[in-house]
């Protein structure tokens, strides 16, 4: 039924901060308006957000909106579509453990199971298997997630929810504690395994794999994705001098400078020892960025290139080139000088 108009909404229930701009972005694009989210904080989730928006568009568009989000890590949402005279409504609910979850809802938003689906389920279980089964085809493990994290939960109280929501209470409790144990487990070590372990920025995987997005999601919004290079200099000379400890505050008073340039939704991630990278959807230049880093931690030198039409590998490769002819340029300066101070001595 093209061409139908219908409404639904987006309901983000948990997404960190850097990632709140990308989601605006990337709605916006299925929508075809500039989007803005009201963020608020996630109290069942420290140093998340949630937020929710009601939008209009033809039949599909709660499809489009879902795929459109998926794939960003650590990021739980829902997305409904309600159902119209003729046709039902959707449900998408989405967690990075359970993945995507797709209900047909009727009039009152009301999850519907199609016969054959029951009949099927009816045939091949009975006692425990059969109330499991009847959860598994309402989406209940998703909606337990998702509804503790709307409704602010602690654990007593989420037990309560999972009693009422499935079908068995036993079932309903072991599986609410699979899951916070899977769900936490699981976080764990995706963010570990995509985390610097010093400076808490990303690492070389998480470059990998996030430029993709980024460059797929500069493309949609017609917008550049910038990559920056940077380099710190004399972290040899302060390991070899003041020992490793004196080079990691280093790192750290670094890293401190980049937060504090770089726009809320850019990217950080650590390559190498003294090797970082970032990432800017919508800059066309690192001039103002580098500029203001340099302003508080000098001894960087820097480089970047536009790469949305570009591979990882040439992107990087490009930035580098830019960052190494930066290098030698403030070497040769601090060489001048040298030589100027000694000569006026003399």
């Amino acid at each position: 039924m093209a061409g139908v108009i219908t409404r639904g909404v987006l309901f983000v229930h948990s997404a960190p901060r850097a990632l709140c701009p990308h989601i605006e972005w990337a709605a916006g694009g299925v929508l075809g308006a500039r989007l803005t989210l009201d963020w608020t904080e996630q109290p069942a989730a420290p140093g998340m957000f949630r937020a929710e928006r009601s939008w209009q568009g033809e039949q599909g568009t709660g499809a489009r909106l879902t795929s459109g989000l998926r794939g960003w890590a650590h990021l739980r949402y829902e997305v409904t579509e309600d159902a119209g005279p003729g046709y039902d409504g959707e449900r998408y609910s989405v967690t990075p453990t359970l993945g995507a979850f797709r209900a047909t809802t009727g009039a009152t938003g009301d999850v519907q199971v199609g016969e054959d689906r029951l009949r099927a389920l009816l045939a091949t279980a009975q006692g425990p298997q059969l109330a499991l089964g009847l959860d598994a085809l309402l989406g209940a493990a998703a909606t337990l997630l998702l509804t503790l994290l709307t409704l602010d939960f602690g654990l007593a109280q989420g037990l309560t929810v999972a009693f009422t929501l499935t079908s068995s209470i036993v079932g309903g409790m072991l599986l609410y504690l699979y899951l916070v144990d899977l769900e936490s487990v699981k976080g764990h070590l995706e963010r570990s395994a995509a985390t610097d372990l010093l400076t808490r920025t990303g690492n070389r995987r998480a470059l990998i794999e996030d430029f993709v997005r980024y460059q797929n999601l500069a493309r949609q919004q017609g917008v550049p994705l910038l990559l920056m290079s940077w380099d710190l200099d004399g972290l040899k000379r302060v390991n070899d001098k003041e020992g490793h400890a004196a080079g990691d505050k280093y790192i750290l008073a670094f890293v401190g400078a980049l937060r504090m340039a770089v726009r809320l939704g850019d990217s950080i991630y650590r390559v190498g020892g003294d090797e970082f990278v970032t990432l800017h959807i919508g800059l066309s230049s690192g001039s103002v960025p580098y500029e203001r880093v340099r302003n508080e931690f000098v001894h960087v030198s820097g480089g970047w290139v536009r790469c949305t039409n570009l591979t990882f590998d040439q992107g990087l490769t490009e930035a580098d080139e830019m960052m190494y002819a930066e290098k030698r340029r403030h070497k040769e300066k601090v060489t001048r000088i040298i030589g100027e101070t000694a000569g006026s001595r003399g």
